[in-house]
């Protein structure tokens, strides 16, 4: 954990950046042509959004629109699936009040921030015919978090950056048009199990992710 001179003007320009930096890498990726697949693939680039919840939530107690997500599955059956996740999620606030830590309570402005990147090995299981328009699915990631928490008072900031193992189960379903688009839409609780030397300690972060994504289904 590392403290220093905050430059909170620089935080906004920074989300940004980075997201913009996803649309084009998203735009790159679904531009390219389509390569053979040994098995049927869907590629998918999902906007999410987030709801902190537990400690997160006490730490940052805002929605989240800034998000988003790259995610592949594998079909090795009409009913079942393979795949990876990976993406960016920003939680963060900026506000005037008290906050407690272990040295004590600080009043005045704060900024804290949340930067969580997944990497996640996930398994789907689809409901529903093979062809149809409508598959519902349910199904769980499971791998790695990596999270940053900068916490600004006044002109200090105090950061950490630690490793998580973690896990995500999710409901959603897939809306497949006439050319083979295919628009998703889930819910995902996203679980950091406790590791790390964060403001207050050791944590464990969890949040509700709320994603629409688009995909082409080959």
């Amino acid at each position: 954990m590392t403290t220093r001179l905050s430059a909170s003007e620089g935080h906004v320009p920074s989300r940004f950046m980075r997201c913009a930096a996803g649309l084009l890498f998203a735009a790159l990726v679904f531009a390219s042509p389509a390569r053979a697949q040994s098995r049927p693939f869907m590629g998918t680039f999902t906007y999410s959004t987030a709801m902190p919840v537990g400690y997160a939530g006490d730490f940052v107690d805002q929605f989240s629109w800034l998000g988003f997500m790259f995610e592949g599955d594998w079909f090795f059956s009409p009913q079942m699936s393979l795949g990876l996740s990976t993406g960016w999620q920003e939680i963060y606030d900026e506000s005037s009040g008290s906050y407690e830590i272990e040295s004590g309570t600080f009043t005045g402005r704060t900024y804290r921030h949340l930067g969580i990147f997944p990497l996640l090995m996930r398994g789907r299981y689809w409901l529903g015919k093979e062809g149809t328009a409508f598959r519902p699915f349910v199904g769980g990631g499971l791998g790695t978090y990596r999270v940053r928490q900068t916490f600004d008072f006044g002109i200090f900031t105090t950061d950490a950056t630690q490793w998580h193992f973690g896990l995500a189960p999710e409901v959603g379903v897939a809306l497949v048009t006439a050319r083979r688009l295919a628009w998703t839409f889930n819910a995902r609780y996203n679980y950091a199990v406790k590791a790390g030397d964060y403001v207050g300690g050791e944590q464990a972060w969890a949040y509700w992710a709320f994603a629409i994504g688009v995909g082409y289904v080959p």
